[in-house]
């Protein structure tokens, strides 16, 4: 099930650009920032403007203590994320050249389907992996297939630990 929703997810991004390193395509977060906001929303412009500062003063707070105590160079959930998907990976590899593989599966219908993955260019024919920065099921299953890969190195700088710390290293002074 989760695969048929990714696949039909993807088709709906599959000409987006994949500068953006997401998966989904919503409204959410403009209704996340609604209800973030919905007891201060009826005050006036400058207390409003005011409130929404210590907010965002709070939430970098507890962001930034939050990261220290991460470990590993990848976002925890994300390492999380991706070794539940490893687990109980069913797929047949063929390898090419060049860290090069056809991964082939056959559905429960006996339907057979195949993907092409290139683990130099991070590249999978599904295109999850580009769209998202994320490796794709396909491509964990010949990233995993040997002992020498991690499959960190294979996750795009977007979900990196580094990287969440200088969303959140910036600062909004007290008045």
């Amino acid at each position: 099930k989760w695969i048929e929703d990714a696949h039909k997810h993807l088709w709906n991004r599959h000409r987006f650009s994949e500068v953006s390193k997401c998966d989904y395509v919503t409204n959410n977060i403009a209704e996340t920032f609604n209800s973030w906001i919905r007891n201060e929303k009826s005050e006036p412009i400058i207390p409003l403007m005011d409130r929404i500062r210590q907010k965002i003063m709070k939430k970098h707070k507890i962001r930034r203590d939050l990261v220290t105590t991460m470990k590993g160079r990848i976002l925890p959930h994300i390492t999380k994320d991706l070794n539940e998907r490893i687990r109980n990976l069913n797929y047949v590899i063929h390898k090419g050249p060049n860290n090069i593989a056809e991964i082939e599966r056959a559905t429960e219908k006996m339907k057979t389907w195949r993907h092409t993955v290139d683990l130099d260019k991070k590249e999978c024919s599904c295109r999850r992996w580009q769209i998202t920065g994320l490796p794709c099921t396909h491509a964990l299953c010949l990233i995993t297939s040997s002992r020498t890969r991690n499959v960190e190195d294979y996750v795009d700088d977007y979900y990196s630990v580094d990287r969440f710390k200088k969303a959140y290293e910036g600062t909004v002074m007290p008045m």
